[in-house]
């Protein structure tokens, strides 16, 4: 057993201290800050000549080179559709001005050459949309007969301003259509899509004459080198003229048998309008009336190409219906539409009008005073 005196614990409580906090680790600290160099940052540190012999200063970068022209980007064979601002990729008509440039760089092609075949191979990629329109024609030319009868009667029900007659009319005649699959919405369909193709390439050849495409003034041919300017001669439009006549008749873009319409909309296809897009086209550039006359020239070759009857089966067109034989004047048939229009106007009041007449006179007498307002 081990006995302190009085400074005993003192002497031995200090001993440890000493030696523990000699030890190397617990003094690393000091060790760090006694071995550590350290010098504070001179003059000589910043503007030091011996530092700045070998120093050069860079040549100067090379400013960025031009755009290439138009004639640079052209002798390349490269597009100017973005130069001109004729390329947007949300617009069908860009990518349309886009395959006619190709065609007419890649192919060494003149633009009246690319026009005729970039609307070739438009219409042969969408050639499914007239064989719907003569599907369409054919079905409804089977049931002249019923819709004939259904005209009859809208016009007797609006004779007789029966508005409850008329209603009841539409409703059996739209049943019809159903039940027959000639349904007035998909000839307006098919009229639409025609409409929005003849549109798109239109206002993707417009564009092209309104900006003085490099090439157009020389891109004609014949009588007609200058596309951006009208035919001189007016043969264009009138090869237009005779081919949208002969469109109409036979029904191939729209769908529908000119013998069924009424004989002022019947003449008003057939003549009015040829005659008021040959009026039109004079003004226009050679450039869209001749993709015009080719879109058309296409669609009568269709027709052609429908009306044989192995073709027929294989597009599997049904058969189509001839109506009556008929031998009108299209004056007379003007004359008696007139005539029907106006007994329309002028038709004998209902009793329904009458008690309205009577309910107004008698209401107007009320508000009066002796007779007198």
């Amino acid at each position: 057993m081990l006995h302190f005196s009085k400074y005993g614990g003192k002497v031995l409580s200090n001993t440890l201290y000493r030696s523990i906090t000699s030890h190397t680790i617990l003094n690393n600290r000091s060790n760090i800050v006694t071995n550590m160099q350290c010098r504070g940052i001179t003059t000589k540190d910043i503007f030091n000549s011996e530092s700045l012999q070998n120093f050069k200063i860079p040549e100067a970068p090379q400013p960025p080179l031009p755009d290439s022209s138009i004639a640079e980007l052209l002798e390349k064979g490269e597009s100017i559709l973005k130069n001109l601002d004729l390329f947007d990729w949300y617009k069908p008509t860009g990518y349309l001005r886009y395959g006619m440039e190709y065609i007419h760089m890649n192919f060494d092609m003149p633009w009246w050459g690319t026009i005729v075949t970039s609307t070739i191979v438009l219409r042969l990629l969408l050639v499914y949309v007239p064989i719907l329109s003569q599907r369409y024609a054919a079905r409804r030319s089977h049931y002249r007969t019923e819709l004939k009868e259904f005209a009859d009667q809208m016009n007797e029900a609006k004779m007789e301003n029966d508005n409850r007659k008329m209603q009841i009319i539409l409703l059996k005649q739209q049943k019809f259509f159903n039940e027959k699959n000639i349904s007035p919405l998909t000839q307006l369909g098919i009229s639409f899509s025609n409409g929005a193709i003849f549109l798109s390439q239109y206002f993707a050849i417009k564009e092209f004459t309104n900006v003085d495409y490099p090439g157009f003034d020389v891109g004609g041919t014949l009588w007609f080198n200058n596309l951006s300017l009208p035919d001189p001669y007016y043969i264009l439009p009138l090869i237009t003229s005779l081919t949208i006549h002969y469109t109409m008749k036979k029904g191939t873009e729209t769908g529908t048998d000119v013998d069924q319409l009424t004989p002022f909309l019947s003449f008003a296809l057939l003549y009015g309008l040829p005659f008021g897009v040959g009026i039109w086209s004079i003004t226009c550039p050679s450039a869209i009336v001749l993709y015009w006359a080719t879109s058309n020239t296409i669609t009568l070759i269709y027709s052609i190409l429908f009306r044989i009857e192995p073709i027929r089966k294989l597009l599997k067109i049904p058969k189509m219906i001839p109506p009556e034989s008929k031998k009108t004047n299209p004056i007379q048939s003007i004359s008696e539409s007139y005539k029907n229009f106006r007994n329309l106007n002028s038709k004998e009041p209902s009793l329904k009008d009458i008690r309205e007449k009577d309910f107004l006179i008698f209401k107007k007498a009320g508000k009066s005073i002796n007779g007198k307002k």
